[in-house]
Parts: C-alpha cells; sequence; structure tokens
C-alpha cells in the first residue's frame, strides 16, 4: 500500500493490486522454462459461481477477522518465499509455497474455495506420483476449474496423461453430486511474454483479407451507388488494384458470385450433413440430452415454463396450520413405549433429505445431503449436518 491508499499505514497490500513484472537478477534465466517443464494446468471443467467467493473475499479483507487476518500474514511470506524460488530456479520450492498457500491461507479466508472433487483429484496425484508430486497451484476464485500441478520436470510429459486420467475418473464419480459444464482437459501451454498484441497497417497495407470484401462487395452492389461513402468506393477500388497485382481478381470475382447467386451444392450440403453429423457425436460425448433439450426449448416457446410461470397462480390461497392439523404425541399414551423402544435399541432414527438443491449444488441436479459442498474443520458440510 502506498500513501493515499486507504490500507496505508494498515496493510502492505491493497484490495487492488499492482502488478509488477520481474526481470534482470529478480528472476532465474531459466526460471520460465523450468516452470513450463513443470507445470501441468488443467480445466477440472465444473461450473462454478465466483461470485460468492469475490463476495467473501472482499467481506473477510474489510472485516478483519482475527483468523482471516493472520492468514493474510502469512501470504505475505509465502509471497517472499516465492519471488526467491523464482529469483533462484527453485521449481520445488516454488510449489511447496503455492501448496502451501493453496492448504493455509486461501482455504482460511475462502472456505468455498475448494471443492470435494478438487481435493480427491490432489488426494489421487499424490499416492500416485509419490515424491514427483510437488505441489498445487491455484487459479482463479474457485477450484475446479482452472488449476495446475508441479510435478517432476523428468516425467512432465506422463504426468501430464495421468493428470487427465484422474480428472476424467473423478469427474465420472461426482457427475451426480457436482456440477459440470464440460470435460477436464488438460492444456499444452507456454509463456507469451509479449501478452496481447497487434500490428499496424498502414498506407497500401491497410486492407481487409480478401474474404472481407468478397463478402461486403456482394452487399454493396445491391445498394444505390450513391449511398455508399465516397471513402468506401475509393476502399474498394484500390483492393481491385490489389487485386489485380496479386492474381487475387478470379478468386474475389468468384466469392462475389458466390454470393450474389446461391445454388444449392450437392457437395456442399454433403458436407454440412458430415458437420452436423460430428456436431452431434460431440453433444453425445459430452453428455448432451437431445430430448430434455428440445422439451425444455418447446416449453419455453410455449410459455409453459419461465419466470412469469415461476410463482403460485394468484387464486391459491395460503392459510395457516390449525390445531386439527397435526397431531401432538407428546401428549399420548404412546410417548413412553417409544421411550422404552429406544432405550432398548428397537427403534432407529431415519432422516430424509430429498429436496433438489438448485441453488445450494449450483445446477448438478442432486440433493443437498449427498453434495459434497464445502470443507469445514476437515469434514464435508453435508456431514456437519
Amino acid at each position: 500500500a502506498q500513501e493515499g491508499d486507504p490500507e496505508f499505514g494498515i496493510s502492505r497490500g491493497t484490495l487492488l493490486p499492482r502488478h509488477k513484472v520481474l526481470q534482470g537478477e529478480e528472476a532465474h534465466p531459466e526460471a520460465a522454462n523450468r516452470i513450463m517443464k513443470s507445470l501441468v494446468l488443467m480445466h477440472g471443467g465444473m461450473a462454478s459461481n465466483v461470485g460468492p467467493i469475490l463476495e467473501m473475499v472482499s467481506e473477510k479483507y474489510l472485516l478483519r477477522g482475527e483468523k482471516e487476518w493472520n492468514a493474510r500474514q502469512q501470504t505475505n511470506q509465502i509471497y517472499d518465499n516465492i519471488l526467491q524460488a523464482i529469483k533462484t530456479g527453485d521449481i520445488k520450492k516454488l510449489a511447496a509455497n503455492t501448496a502451501a498457500n493453496w492448504e493455509g491461507p486461501i482455504k482460511t479466508i475462502i472456505p468455498w474455495a475448494s471443492t470435494f472433487f478438487t481435493e480427491q483429484i490432489i488426494a489421487k496425484a499424490k499416492k500416485q506420483f509419490g515424491e514427483d508430486y510437488y505441489g498445487f497451484l491455484m487459479l482463479g476464485g474457485m477450484s475446479g476449474g482452472g488449476m495446475g500441478m508441479f510435478v517432476n520436470p523428468e516425467k512432465y510429459e506422463t504426468y501430464k496423461k495421468k493428470v487427465l486420467e484422474i480428472l476424467q475418473d473423478t469427474k465420472k464419480e461426482l457427475s451426480s453430486s457436482l456440477p459440470f459444464a464440460m470435460e477436464p482437459v488438460v492444456y499444452n501451454w507456454s509463456i507469451n511474454n509479449r501478452g496481447s498484441w497487434s500490428n499496424l497497417l498502414q498506407g497500401n497495407e491497410a486492407l481487409m483479407p480478401e474474404q472481407y470484401y468478397g463478402i461486403h462487395v456482394s452487399g454493396l452492389v445491391k445498394q444505390d451507388p450513391a449511398s455508399v461513402s465516397y471513402v468506401r468506393r475509393a476502399e474498394i477500388d484500390f483492393f481491385t488494384t490489389y487485386c489485380e497485382k496479386n492474381n487475387l481478381a478470379y478468386p474475389l470475382l468468384r466469392t462475389i458470385i458466390s454470393n450474389l447467386f446461391k445454388v444449392s451444392d450437392p457437395s456442399s450440403q454433403g458436407n454440412r450433413n458430415t458437420e452436423n453429423e460430428k456436431a452431434d457425436f460431440i453433444k453425445q460425448q459430452n453428455g448432451f440430452d437431445f430430448i430434455q433439450h428440445e422439451e425444455i426449448r418447446q416449453e419455453m416457446q410455449k410459455g409453459l415454463i419461465g419466470l412469469s410461470r415461476n410463482r403460485l397462480p394468484a387464486e391459491t390461497r395460503i392459510e395457516d396450520v390449525q390445531p386439527g392439523d397435526v397431531i401432538n404425541l407428546e401428549k399420548t399414551s404412546v410417548k413412553e413405549a417409544g421411550e422404552a423402544a429406544i432405550r432398548a435399541g428397537k427403534v432407529a432414527v431415519m432422516t430424509l433429505a430429498a429436496g433438489i438443491g438448485s441453488r445450494w449444488t449450483k445446477g448438478a441436479g442432486v440433493i443437498k445431503a449427498i453434495n459434497p459442498f464445502v470443507e469445514l474443520e476437515g469434514r464435508l458440510c453435508a456431514e456437519h449436518l
């Protein structure tokens, strides 16, 4: 924090961070390459609502609870350790500190950041990789989506495949308990030192691709020439000259004709059918339910479902529960018999939890009691209930 920030004099950090690019001696010459050869980047496929996570982070930051405040102090030391690891190129130390940040401060400040899915894949990776497992890296606001694992670089490609297998197997095990939006993936990636960049084309080079003009010219010829701006006409004229010099005139003419006089081509129709078959196969592989989709679509089109229908009819009568609607067993003669049966071990209590927790489970389509919602004090939330 700097002078002028609300955190100045209270905290080293700020709610809106300032980023610094490590240069020169601040980063080992091989640090980036070593990270790329050790870090397995993945997306677990979970559909997560990060909104409550961001709200929780801001709330904990502003209220400065004791546990959360102590956790933030731990992150300061972890941050310094990470900088030192990058400076020396020590990947094991880097991984150990990202894992420590995950297990300690992150889970303390944001209990909802973890999921049962995440804990399972970490446990399986530790068991399968042994000492070749270096540590977990949290990406984004909530795990289950973008994540990373540091592994032994000597077996990097092998472990990439194994991580994907772990993700896929665990997703199958929990697909009926947690919301997944896609199949898990492991990325082929590299560090981009340039970031987002573009080239500025000037003068004779400042032209769009020929396909662009082929599409637009076919539309412009249908307009009144007087309605087309001079700059636009000059651009088209210049491009036609460019085409003549670069043997693009015929392909451009063919594109324009195709857009002006569209003809049903059996071969193109066949290609379209092939692409449709590919799309159907992809949907099938990823669990797309065509029948359910069509039913929902038709019901929405007919107005049978939707926000306007998500309410009780106006003529519905809501009344208080009357004494005659319930039976008070405390005042009956069976109370003593029931207590005796319980003491004798002849009675068991069964609790039903059958409500579909559409908001609780974030769309997993499973009852609340078996949704591994969040870990609290080493146990799942449902176990606490």
